[in-house]
């Protein structure tokens, strides 16, 4: 058994997003499966890899994303990370 933690992917929806995860990661080197680039790199003080993926808006996309992320890696936690945008047409301009 490796003595390695398993990694913990991080999804995002969009590039404002990934960017700001992107901030907090050290050590970054980039690969690219079936067409999708993932980072990895580590969070300063900690031993555990964190691999991250722009999905696109959508839900197909990232479900898939998902998919494959698991089965590359298959890791402790796969966190979907995203802003919420307000919807003013949806709800009339009014407040939730």
């Amino acid at each position: 058994m490796s003595s390695q933690p398993r990694p913990v992917v991080i999804l995002t929806a969009l590039n404002t997003e990934y960017r700001a995860v992107r901030e907090h990661l050290i050590s970054i080197c980039a690969s690219r499966h079936a067409g999708t680039v993932f980072e990895e790199g580590r969070v300063t003080g900690s031993p555990t890899a964190v691999i991250l993926a722009l999905t696109g808006e959508g839900n197909n996309g990232a479900a898939v994303l998902a998919e494959r992320a698991n089965s590359l890696f298959s890791p402790r936690a796969l966190l979907f990370v995203g802003a919420v945008r307000r919807r003013h047409a949806a709800t009339g301009g009014r407040s939730r």
